[in-house]
């Protein structure tokens, strides 16, 4: 008996993690999220005036939320990849919830599956660029090197001459979905059988709600049709 509770210690003190490790991972977490904050706000209030890495700018002081810094970072980020820089706050942003869904359990990071989520990241930033300079460039937004970015801009050409326009986008959209798989682990057909469970859930609901007001929807439904079929017939009548 007393061997197994020992056993039993053992297992409890590898499998859950210190309070003080959860403090930290909480801590952690919260200062990703406001990391998160940060480089929205500072992408979001980017200014192509303010002094920054690409330009010297004529404003005395930035305008950018975040400050000088933040200036920097929106310009830097904007310059290499575009629009499709707000791909680096999501991914910050699912990290952190990722660290606070599991800070009650033990940390073992498993490298291979790391260098997967690495790969995934890189992936989804890469073609989203490509995709973004091949199809949105018209936009004209205030972006130092277009929607895309210099990656975008970079990947597109390349793609484009080796793969025509139609290869290269099967291939950036290939790439794309697979890149958000490797990187958060959805599963697209799952995604897909939820959808329409939702939506058939959502259709009964709704027949029911209609069954259940008909006695109050049918006399209003009846009383706005009549309306606008008699404004078919006598348009006239609304203009005088």
């Amino acid at each position: 008996m007393k061997e197994k509770i020992k056993i039993t210690r053992k297992l409890g003190q590898t499998l859950l993690p210190s309070q003080t490790e959860q403090r930290v991972r909480e801590g952690l977490a919260i200062l990703m999220g406001c990391l998160v904050l940060f480089f929205c706000i500072s992408l979001y209030s980017y200014h192509p005036l303010d002094p920054a890495w690409s330009n010297t700018g004529t404003n005395v002081l930035a305008l950018n939320w975040g400050g000088w810094l933040g200036a920097w970072y929106a310009d830097i980020f904007y310059y290499l990849f575009g629009q499709v820089a707000y791909v680096f706050p999501l991914m910050i942003g699912y990290l952190a919830w990722h660290i606070f869904r599991t800070r009650r359990t033990s940390l073992d990071i498993h490298w291979i599956l790391a260098a997967l989520h690495l790969l995934g990241f890189v992936m989804t930033l890469g073609a989203g660029c490509a995709l973004a300079q091949l199809y949105f460039n018209g936009l004209n937004l205030p972006l130092p090197q277009g929607i895309g970015g210099v990656l975008g801009q970079w990947l597109s050409v390349t793609l484009v001459a080796s793969l025509n326009i139609l290869g290269a986008t099967l291939l950036l959209l290939g790439s794309f979905f697979a890149g958000i798989t490797f990187a958060t682990g959805l599963s697209w057909l799952n995604l897909m059988d939820k959808s329409g469970q939702f939506l058939v859930n959502s259709t009964i609901v709704f027949r029911w709600w209609l069954r259940k007001n008909a006695h109050t929807l049918m006399p209003r439904c009846k009383i706005v049709m009549q309306q606008i079929w008699h404004k078919i017939r006598n348009p006239q009548q609304e203009d005088v």
